[in-house]
C-alpha cells in the first residue's frame, strides 16, 4: 500500500489448456498450476480452458487459502470451462455461453467459448494506461519458445502472439491503475515443460479511492454508480451482440452456397438418370457412356448430394443457435437499458 487510501492487486490470468483427450500432460501441468498458485500470492485468479478435474482439484488445494471465494462456468462438451478464485467477496457476475463456437474440424466447436464479467470491486468505468512489462517480448503468450507451441500455429508471427488479456476500468469511486504486468516464459524452471501451450499472466493494479467531493456525498452516488454499471453492461453486450449478427450473416451465407452446391449435384444426377434411361426409351440404342465412367460419375453426385446436405443441416442449427443468443442479447440489453432509465428517475 502507498498510503490508506491505496491498495494493491495482484490479478492472475492463465489459459490452462484443458481439452480432454486433446491436451498433454494435463495431471503433472494440474499439479504445477496447483503448487504455484498456493505459494504466490495473488489477490484475484482467473483460468480458462479449465476442464473438470482441474476445477476440483484446484478448489481443493488453494481454496483453503486465502482465495476463500470461487465461481465457475462449464463450456463445451470436450473440456473447457471459466474459474475465478479470488480472496475478495465476489459481489456480481455476468456470463454469456456460446452454443456454438467455430467448425466441426475445429477443436473451437466443441469446447465453445464463453464470456463473463465478475464485479469484485465496485462499479467500473473504461480506463487505459501503460505498464513496466516482464517475461516476454510485447506481452506475447503464444511464443515459439513454448513446447507446446508448433510453427504452423504461429504462421506469420515468428516470435509470437498476444492473445492473452486482463481487462480493467475504473469505477466513480475508486481509480484503477496498472503498475506492472509481466509474464511466464516458456518451461518452469525444474520441470521439462510450462504450465500450458499459453503463458501466464500477471497484473499488479493499484485502486485508489477518490476523494468524497470527487463521488458526492449525498447518497445518490450509489444510483449513479449502479448506472454506469448497467451503461457498461449495455455496451459489452452490444458489442458481443454485434459479432453474434457477424456469424448470423455469415452462416447464412455458407448455407445458401451448401443449397446451391447441393442443387447442382441433384441436377448432374438427373442429368445422369436421363442418359442412363435412353437405352431403355430407345430400342436397340447403345449406352453413350462407358460404365466406368457412367459409375464414377454417380459416386461424385452421390457425394456432393451427402456433403452438401449435412453442411446445410450443419449450418440451419448453427443459425438457430446463433438466432438465440441473438434473441437472449436483445432482451437483456432491453432489461439493461430499462435498469438504467429507473435509476435516474429515482435519483
Amino acid at each position: 500500500m502507498a498510503n490508506a487510501d491505496s491498495v494493491s492487486v495482484r490479478v492472475f490470468s492463465l489459459n490452462c489448456w484443458g481439452i480432454r483427450y486433446l491436451s498433454k500432460h494435463c495431471p503433472q501441468r494440474y499439479a504445477m498450476i496447483g503448487e504455484m498458485l498456493t505459494k504466490e500470492e495473488h489477490d484475484i485468479v482467473l483460468l480458462q480452458e479449465v476442464e473438470e478435474m482441474l476445477k476440483m482439484f484446484l478448489k481443493n488445494k488453494i481454496q483453503n487459502s486465502c482465495l476463500a471465494f470461487s465461481l465457475s462456468f462449464c463450456s463445451g462438451v470436450i473440456g473447457s470451462g471459466l474459474a475465478i478464485f479470488t480472496k475478495y467477496r465476489i459481489h456480481d457476475t455476468f456470463v454469456y455461453r456460446y452454443s456454438l463456437n467455430g467448425y466441426p474440424y475445429m477443436v473451437s466447436w466443441e469446447s465453445c467459448d464463453a464470456q463473463n464479467i465478475t464485479a469484485i470491486w465496485n462499479k467500473m468505468r473504461h480506463k487505459m494506461t501503460e505498464a513496466r512489462n516482464k517475461g516476454c517480448e510485447d506481452g506475447m503468450t503464444l511464443i515459439a519458445g513454448n513446447p507446446f507451441i508448433t510453427e504452423k500455429e504461429l504462421g506469420p508471427f515468428e516470435k509470437g502472439i498476444r492473445i492473452d488479456y486482463i481487462l480493467f476500468k475504473s469505477s466513480s469511486g475508486a481509480d484503477v491503475r496498472c503498475d506492472s504486468m509481466s509474464t511466464t516464459k516458456g518451461s518452469v524452471p525444474d520441470h521439462p515443460f510450462p504450465y500450458s501451450d499459453h503463458e501466464a499472466l500477471t497484473a499488479e493494479l493499484r485502486l485508489e479511492s477518490c476523494s468524497p467531493a470527487e463521488i458526492g456525498t449525498d447518497g445518490r452516488s450509489k444510483k449513479f454508480v449502479e448506472f454506469f454499471w448497467g451503461f457498461f453492461l449495455v455496451d459489452i453486450v452490444t458489442e458481443a451482440r454485434t459479432e453474434v449478427k457477424v456469424g448470423l450473416h455469415c452462416a447464412e451465407r455458407m448455407r445458401y452456397t451448401a443449397a446451391r452446391t447441393g442443387a447442382m449435384g441433384l441436377a448432374l444426377l438427373f442429368l445422369e438418370l436421363a442418359i442412363a434411361a435412353v437405352p431403355w426409351l430407345a430400342l436397340g440404342a447403345e449406352q453413350p457412356f462407358p460404365r466406368t465412367s457412367f459409375y464414377l460419375l454417380a459416386a461424385l453426385c452421390f457425394a456432393i448430394l451427402l456433403t452438401t446436405s449435412l453442411l446445410y443441416v450443419f449450418y440451419s442449427m448453427e443459425l438457430k443457435s446463433l438466432q438465440g443468443a441473438e434473441d437472449q442479447m436483445r432482451l437483456a440489453v432491453g432489461s439493461l437499458q430499462e435498469n438504467s432509465s429507473e435509476c435516474v428517475l429515482s435519483s
